[in-house]
C-alpha cells in the first residue's frame, strides 16, 4: 500500500520531496491540500461583543460620575480663588467697595444703582487681579457686593445676612459690604454637593428644604419654571470694560429668563467689611 501512494505521488507532475513533505500536493489517494486558517469564529467574536459590553455597562456611569464630581470640585477651586482676590483687592486698596481700575479709584455704590456691584468678579478682571471673569460648569456665576445688614437680621435665600457656623447669632456677616458668590441655576443635586464640599451636611438643608446655615446657602427649590429675565449692561472701567459688561449682562438674562423647574440659585459667603 506504501508503495502504491508513492507511485502516486511520483506520477503527479506537480510531485516534489518538499511538497510531499509538508502534504501540498494533490492527487494523492486519501489525502487533501492543508491551507493555514486566519480570522475570528463567531463564537469567538460573539464572546469579545459580550465582555466588551459588560466592561461598558460597568465603566461609563463611573466616567460620568467623575466628570460630574470634577464639576463640582472645580466650582470650589473657583469660589477660593475669588476669596483670594478679594483679599488681595481690599489688601491693595483698603475697602471692599471700591473700583481700582480706575484713576483715582472710585467708590462702587452698594444701594442698587452701581452695575459694578452686581458684577464685582469684573471690577477684579480690569483691577489685573483676576485672569477671566469667574465662571463655573454647575451654572451661570457671578460674584457680587451686598451692602451689610445687622446681626439680628435672619438669612434667607438672597439677602447679605449669613449664619456661618450654625448656631446664631442669626447674622455673622454685618458690617458695611459683604462678598459673596451667586450661581444660578444649580441642580439641587449640585448644589448638595458644593455644600457638602464646602459646609459639610451638618450645615446643610432644614426640615423645610432650605440651606440657611454656613456659607453656601439657597431656598428650597420651585417646582415650576421662574424665569422672566432680560437685561442689558455697559460694563464698567477700561477698554475691555463693555465687552465684558455687555456680555455678563446678556449670559445673567439668559440664566435668570431661562430659569430650570427644580433648580436654585446659591449664594456663597466669600468675606465681609
Amino acid at each position: 500500500m506504501h508503495e502504491q501512494i508513492q507511485k502516486a505521488h511520483k506520477s503527479n507532475p506537480r510531485w516534489s520531496p518538499r511538497r510531499e513533505r509538508f502534504g501540498l500536493h494533490q492527487g494523492a489517494p486519501g489525502l487533501t491540500m492543508r491551507l493555514p486558517q486566519s480570522g475570528f469564529t463567531l463564537i469567538e467574536m460573539v464572546g469579545v461583543l459580550a465582555v466588551t459590553s459588560i466592561l461598558a455597562a460597568l465603566l461609563i456611569p463611573k466616567v460620568f460620575e467623575a466628570i460630574h464630581r470634577a464639576s463640582i470640585v472645580q466650582a470650589g477651586v473657583s469660589v477660593k480663588t475669588a476669596k483670594t482676590t478679594l483679599v488681595e483687592h481690599f489688601a491693595k486698596f483698603g475697602s471692599l467697595a471700591i473700583d481700582g481700575s480706575v484713576s483715582p479709584p472710585a467708590t462702587v455704590a452698594l444701594d442698587g444703582t452701581d452695575a459694578r456691584a452686581s458684577d464685582f468678579d469684573l471690577v477684579l478682571l480690569s483691577e489685573g487681579l483676576m485672569d477671566a471673569p469667574f465662571a463655573v460648569r454647575i451654572g451661570f456665576g457671578y460674584v457680587e457686593l451686598l451692602a451689610g445688614t445687622g446681626t439680628s437680621v435672619n438669612p434667607d435665600g438672597i439677602n447679605a445676612a449669613y449664619d456661618l457656623d450654625g448656631t446664631g447669632p442669626p447674622n455673622d456677616a454685618s458690617g458695611v459690604a459683604v462678598a459673596e458668590v451667586v450661581i444660578v441655576d444649580v441642580t439641587l443635586e449640585d448644589a448638595r454637593e458644593l455644600n457638602e464640599l464646602i459646609d459639610k451636611s451638618a450645615l446643610g438643608e432644614d426640615s423645610s428644604g432650605n440651606d440657611f446655615r454656613g456659607r453656601v446657602k439657597y431656598a428650597k427649590p420651585s417646582t415650576t419654571n421662574n424665569g422672566n429675565g432680560n437685561g442689558n449692561g455697559n460694563g464698567n472701567g477700561n477698554g475691555n470694560g463693555n465687552g465684558n459688561g455687555n456680555g455678563r449682562a446678556n449670559g445673567k438674562a439668559w440664566a435668570y429668563g431661562h430659569h430650570r423647574a427644580n433648580t436654585v440659585d446659591v449664594h456663597i459667603y466669600l468675606t465681609h467689611k
